[in-house]
């Protein structure tokens, strides 16, 4: 449905005219008023949709948000600076004055910190003369944006694999969160950039993009910590679910099963167990970075062990705050990041391993048909057998 113009105007101007408050007059504040847009900004006005997402706010003042218009996609940034490299699958365009009417509305933009900010709206929104105004007072687009934190907007090419099923919003907010060095608070190692690069344009991924997206937006390494550790804990129930799902022919994917699981019968497995068992099978070369990021000592068959159970302490440590946990104030911290960069690896591998476990089996009826009479068939061999 084609958002109607006048009530996209009315709302980004009687939330200005609220900002202005007791300045204002009644007649000033009702009389209607709109931004002049030519024909290309109205069709943008009239058929973009535009969805504010609050799990991609980077804070009070910055934001990404997606666009949909005429079958293609494109990425708004708000307050944060976005400089892709050349041939990129973000490309910069200049917003028309239709658009920016739409994200200033739709997506509530943050107004700026500006001195006597009532009496600046009164002198260039609020006071053009009305007698010379016919049924609306037209403004230019130029006067309205200034007053708003600055607005970036990226068509998303329509060939990109950042156009997925799978994540889009957060896959292309951390494409974008890439090229944007002011919005990533850490100082990142550049295999980590590169690595997260690499697995934002890979179309099979699958590890969950709004983690990521966190992790590299964090303030704090140790947030940034569990939020890798999340990404991995999601696999926990996995191995078991896989001989569950093969024992009883189950087709449902290996993920919405366990989901049912926990939600109908309260099962997770033990997560120090599942750490265990996932690290038991990690490569040697990962084992080995973890054990120089975490000061192991440890060497031989029991490594994995030694590591799940450390990395489950630091968990554990940034997650609770008991007696056991209060010495670890005066000691030096981890090497968070050191520790999130070879993590991060590691979840690459694991998602690639156990990437069928999130796709379902699609039976189409042929073959749910044989799957019954096959079904049926072997309950009678068994029925005659006894």
């Amino acid at each position: 449905m084609a958002n109607s113009m006048i009530e996209v105007n009315n709302r980004l101007f009687a939330r200005l005219s609220d900002v202005a408050g007791e300045k204002l007059t009644v007649e000033e504040a009702k009389f209607p008023r709109a931004i002049s847009t030519d024909k290309d900004g109205k069709n943008w006005l009239k058929n973009a949709k535009v969805t504010k997402m609050p799990h991609l706010a980077l804070g009070p003042r910055a934001e990404f948000a997606i666009a949909n218009f005429e079958k293609r996609f494109f990425l708004v940034c708000v307050g944060i600076e976005v400089n892709p490299c050349k041939g990129s699958d973000l490309i910069k365009i200049s917003p028309n004055s239709g658009a920016l009417t739409l994200f200033l509305a739709d997506l509530e933009l943050p107004l700026l910190d500006k001195p006597d900010l009532q009496y600046a709206l009164l002198e260039h929104i609020f006071i053009p003369p009305l007698d010379k105004a016919d049924k609306f007072i037209a403004i230019d687009v130029e006067s309205v944006k200034k007053f708003f934190a600055k607005v970036e907007l990226f068509e998303i090419r329509k060939d990109s694999v950042l156009i997925s099923e799978y994540g889009m919003e957060y896959r292309v907010a951390l494409a974008a969160l890439l090229d944007a060095r002011a919005a990533r608070p850490l100082d990142w190692n550049v295999d980590t950039l590169e690595r997260l690069a690499k697995m934002v344009m890979n179309p099979d991924e699958k590890a969950p993009f709004h983690l990521l997206f966190r992790m590299l937006t964090e303030n704090r390494g140790d947030s940034a910590f569990l939020d890798i550790y999340r990404c991995i804990e999601q696999l926990f129930p996995l191995p078991k679910i896989s001989i569950l799902c093969g024992d009883l022919g189950i087709v449902q994917s290996e993920m919405e099963v366990a989901k049912k699981l926990e939600l109908h019968l309260g099962w997770r497995r033990s997560e120090i167990e599942s750490l265990t068992h996932l690290m038991s099978d990690a490569p040697n070369e990962i084992l080995e970075k973890l054990k120089i990021c975490l000061n192991i000592s440890e060497n031989g068959s029991d490594l994995a062990t030694v590591i799940a159970k450390s990395i489950y302490e630091l968990r554990n440590r940034s997650v609770h705050f008991r007696a056991i946990h209060a010495d670890s104030l005066s000691k030096a911290p981890p090497d968070w990041l050191g520790i999130v960069d070879v993590l991060l690896e590691f979840v690459e591998i694991l998602y690639f391993k156990n990437s069928k476990s999130f796709s379902e089996i699609k039976l189409n009826k042929i073959d749910h048909e044989a799957n019954i009479l096959l079904l049926k068939s072997s309950s009678d061999r068994k029925e005659h057998t006894a």
